[in-house]
């Protein structure tokens, strides 16, 4: 290492580690943003007419005994 220990840390560490704290910073907000999306979407989901699931049947589906 060049650092001394207990040295003053040089100019070009510091812009470093604030670009660093920067970036953690704006992922964290983005990252809480796109949870709130998210859970958004599943409480509007779950307010949502009728189950949803493998064996649901949507409307626009056909019926069982039609063929195309």
């Amino acid at each position: 290492m060049t650092d001394e220990p207990n040295g003053r840390p040089n100019d070009r560490s510091i812009a470093r580690q604030n670009r660093l704290r920067d970036a953690l910073r704006e992922n964290l907000k983005r990252r809480k943003s796109q949870s709130r999306g998210r859970t958004a979407v599943v409480e509007h989901d779950a307010a949502g007419p009728g189950p949803v699931g493998p064996n649901s049947v949507c409307p626009a589906d056909p019926k069982p005994d039609e063929t195309t």
